[in-house]
């Protein structure tokens, strides 16, 4: 992290400083705070965003909601991680890089941002020079994972949730922390969301996928199923299983087989090697069935496919 006051005892003019943001040479994290270019994660830049907003916080904030997410590792939508968010009693406040919620956080539900499992791998962002953010107080798991029930649409706080489940996190832990905010706005939304979480959902798709199947009220599925041949060898590992129809589901995020390809492998081979895990489905006397993240915005389209994956495997039986 590069400050303005630090690069001005350099030697750097505000034309010299001006000048490197606008080649690329500098990135402005926000007024006063810059950074080396880079291709960065949005969690990542969020990360740069907080280490330059320390000055911003006033004694006593505790790190919530959106940003103890990402120190957490749950997964939050990309659209609210251009605020730092922090907790304060009798301190609201909303500004363009700083969200100020006007609550008390108990020490039971505050860790210390340096004893965190992921600080070790997040310190190279969070701890640059003149910035040590170590001792930073932030909201515990369960009561991250609440908050943000409260304050997110219902698909996304499901998916906190789930993801909280599969770390680990107790249901009774979550259901304390509803108890202890429940006249807080949003605490019925999040209760359904606690009541609904699956920690076997492994990824925030999945998570809307089934609460997009509950909405339409469409047969339930089970969840990350081993199909096994009549050798007890692993035949896959699937997302969604409606056994009584024979059929398996697939959620593929953004493109279809795009969270099977990794970095440097080529498309056509990951596709072959899909078709032949199918094949392998299809010999369990399975039906498969496939979508992607666009289609599940549009409730008619995500119906049909389930629906007519339902029908044809019925069909086979």
């Amino acid at each position: 992290m590069e400050r303005y006051q630090d690069l001005r005892r350099a030697g750097v003019t505000r034309a010299e400083l001006a000048g490197r943001v606008r080649r690329g040479d500098l990135v402005r994290v926000r007024r006063g705070a810059f950074r080396k270019p880079g291709t960065l994660t949005p969690e990542e830049e969020h990360l740069e965003l907080m280490a330059a907003m320390t000055g911003s916080l006033v004694k006593g904030a505790v790190v919530s909601h959106a940003s103890a997410a990402v120190l957490h590792g749950l997964p939050v939508p990309r659209d609210v991680l251009g605020r730092v968010f922090v907790t304060t009693p009798g301190v609201g406040r909303v500004t363009r890089h700083l969200h100020r919620y006007d609550a008390r956080v108990p020490e039971a539900g505050c860790v210390e941002l340096g004893r965190l499992p992921e600080f070790g791998a997040l310190s190279r962002l969070m701890v640059g020079e003149g910035t040590d953010l170590s001792g930073l107080p932030v909201t515990s798991l369960a009561r991250t994972v609440v908050d943000l029930a409260r304050s997110l649409a219902y698909h996304h706080a499901v998916a906190v949730v789930d993801a909280a489940l599969r770390m680990g996190v107790g249901r009774d832990a979550l259901e304390a922390e509803l108890e202890l905010a429940r006249r807080r706005p949003g605490n019925a939304r999040a209760r359904m969301a606690v009541e609904f979480g699956d920690g076997r959902a492994e990824s925030p798709g999945e998570s809307w996928s089934r609460v997009q199947m509950a909405a339409l009220g469409l047969p339930k599925p089970g969840l990350q199923t081993e199909l096994f041949d009549v050798d007890g060898k692993l035949v896959a590992r699937v997302d969604f299983d409606w056994e009584e129809y024979g059929v398996v589901g697939e959620f593929d995020g953004d493109t279809k087989y795009g969270r099977l390809l990794k970095p440097g492998q080529d498309v056509n081979t990951v596709v072959r090697k899909e078709r032949a895990r199918e094949e392998r489905i299809r010999r369990q006397d399975r039906w498969v069935i496939r979508w992607v993240t666009k289609e599940l915005f549009n409730e008619k389209l995500f119906r049909q496919i389930i629906e007519t994956g339902l029908k044809n495997g019925l069909r086979r039986r």
